[in-house]
């Protein structure tokens, strides 16, 4: 007895490839935006961590000002050298000996081409705070008085009680599918694709607030 086998016709093929590379892309789309989201949630917490690393560094810093625990009348040290709206110099006694002249005791913070620098002026050494896998898209400090005045670049120094700080860290590589639109105190819209993290810190001058 004579078997005709019967195949598939060209119409069954082409549709059964049509159906076969929408599921693959389907696959493949999912497979995509999941790996995208975890790589934005992973960049995201790193940012964050560079952030928070910069505040207590910051905060830390701006605290010691002007301190020196053996000065008999807590006026040994200029509590702070220089100020304005992008740099700061303070000075504070980390060894007990009086003055400030050691390394680590006159530090300055100024900003160079998106990047913030912490300078130990005594020891000329210089590190970098942010710019290294992220960057500033701006940073400013600001000065509050002992009447409760904000301002941007003091005159008075002695006046200062309070130093507060803001700044907008980004990344320096671009973020597929992700879009900032938000608007920052300080600065923005930016309109692209650069991830960012807004930051701000308030410290008070210990030495001053006695």
């Amino acid at each position: 007895m004579l078997t005709v086998e019967k195949g598939f016709t060209l119409l069954e093929l082409v549709l059964t490839l049509f159906l076969s590379v929408i599921l693959m892309y389907l696959i493949f789309s999912v497979f995509f935006v999941t790996s995208n989201s975890a790589s934005l949630v992973k960049e995201s917490a790193s940012l964050q961590e560079c952030a928070r690393g910069m505040l207590n560094i910051l905060l830390s810093d701006i605290r010691r000002a002007g301190s020196v625990p053996n000065c008999p009348d807590n006026n040994c040290c200029s509590a702070i050298v220089q100020a304005d709206d992008s740099s700061l110099s303070i000075k504070f006694d980390i060894n007990g000996d009086n003055d400030c002249d050691d390394p680590g005791e006159y530090i300055k913070y100024y900003v160079n081409n998106s990047t913030l620098f912490r300078q130990d002026v005594n020891s000329s050494d210089t590190e970098i705070i942010i710019g290294n896998f992220y960057s500033l898209d701006c940073f400013k400090f600001f000065y509050i008085l002992d009447d409760g005045t904000e301002i941007s670049n003091p005159t008075d120094l002695f006046r200062i009680k309070s130093i507060k700080f803001k700044a907008v860290i980004k990344t320096n590589t671009k973020i597929l599918k992700f879009h900032d639109t938000n608007n920052y105190q300080i600065c923005g819209p930016f309109n692209d694709n650069y991830l960012r993290e807004y930051i701000e810190g308030l410290a008070s001058i210990r030495s001053r607030s006695i």
